[in-house]
């Protein structure tokens, strides 16, 4: 992951997150991971620890495709997987899984 270290800084772990293209940012004891530029908060990942926000920050940057498995259809980041998911299950009533390929 980020080393062997165990603990660091919300300045570290920016700038560590920042060279695989996401974003953290520390709110009310909260770290919330995003993928840099996305829209909403629908693909951002909620921690209460920093440690577990940088793996999983790497982990989200390093699996960008994802695959929607009720629908079968590949889409490009996060965030659009969560609007199509959203989408299916608002006119359908089926819950979408969201899987990492």
């Amino acid at each position: 992951m980020a080393g062997t270290r165990t603990n660091y800084t919300i300045h570290q772990a920016r700038a560590i997150l920042a060279k695989h293209g996401m974003t953290i940012k520390s709110v009310d004891g909260e770290y919330i991971v995003n993928f840099k530029g996305a829209k909403t908060e629908t693909s951002a990942y909620y921690a209460t620890n920093l440690l577990d926000a940088i793996g999983t920050g790497i982990d989200m940057a390093e699996r960008k495709a994802i695959k929607l498995v009720v629908a079968g259809e590949v889409v490009p980041d996060m965030e659009i997987a969560c609007a199509h998911a959203a989408e299916i299950f608002m006119t359908t009533g089926v819950v979408v899984a969201i899987e990492y390929v």
